[in-house]
């Protein structure tokens, strides 16, 4: 006579589902120890309103005017998209890239919450970093960070109010700029020779471009 085994029931598994909106894995960031230059990505929360408002980009300009340079860094581009930044930096090395960027996503978390009357946590995730090593790469960067709105289908001609191109050199024709609003600037100047001029060797920018996907890479 066969004896059956009695079923014992399964403990219910504790915590969120696998896979279920779970976060970007915290991967460890490229460590560098020379002066180089970073795409960076911030990415807001999805309670977080739509960024691409004019009254926005004048708080995050502001904030952008303090924390641009410091020691060891530099904001040298940025544009503002519906739902996160794109930002073209200079740093020494990680830890200066570190330092610098906790500093500049608490002066923009601050702007953010004050232009939209909201308070708590502003950003979904760490930072996301490229280090950019090439003219090439360097000149698909910027094409990519300053016309991103396009790659997003926003339609404009010539370039976009909610980026740094206002206060950019490296267009290949005259165009007609945004107002700054402001008396400061919210970039520094490069310091690099692959931000100041290498790039430049495989062509500047036209200001109707459309960065092509997977550009910044």
């Amino acid at each position: 006579m066969k004896l059956r085994r009695r079923a014992v029931p399964i403990a219910k598994r504790r915590g969120r589902p696998p896979g279920k909106n779970r976060p970007v894995a915290h991967r460890e960031r490229e460590r560098f120890v020379r002066r180089a230059v970073a795409h960076v990505r911030l990415r807001v929360r999805a309670d977080v309103p739509r960024l691409r408002s004019r009254k926005l980009a004048r708080a995050l300009r502001r904030a952008f005017v303090g924390g641009c340079e410091k020691p060891g860094f530099a904001l040298c581009q940025f544009s503002i998209q519906n739902n996160h930044l794109h930002l073209i930096c200079e740093a020494d090395n990680h830890e200066a890239l570190g330092r610098a960027m906790q500093g500049l996503g608490v002066r923009a978390a601050k702007a953010i919450n004050a232009a939209f009357g909201r308070r708590g946590s502003v950003f979904s995730e760490r930072y996301r970093v490229t280090r950019v090593t090439s003219p090439r790469q360097l000149r698909n960067t910027l094409c990519y960070v300053l016309h991103n709105a396009r790659r997003h289908g926003a339609r404009f001609s010539g370039v976009d109010y909610f980026s740094s191109a206002r206060w950019f050199d490296g267009f290949s024709r005259p165009v007609r700029l945004p107002d700054s609003e402001t008396g400061e600037t919210p970039v520094a100047p490069p310091r690099t020779t692959l931000l100041k001029k290498r790039w430049r060797w495989i062509g500047l920018i036209d200001p109707d471009e459309t960065p092509a996907a997977g550009a910044a890479s």
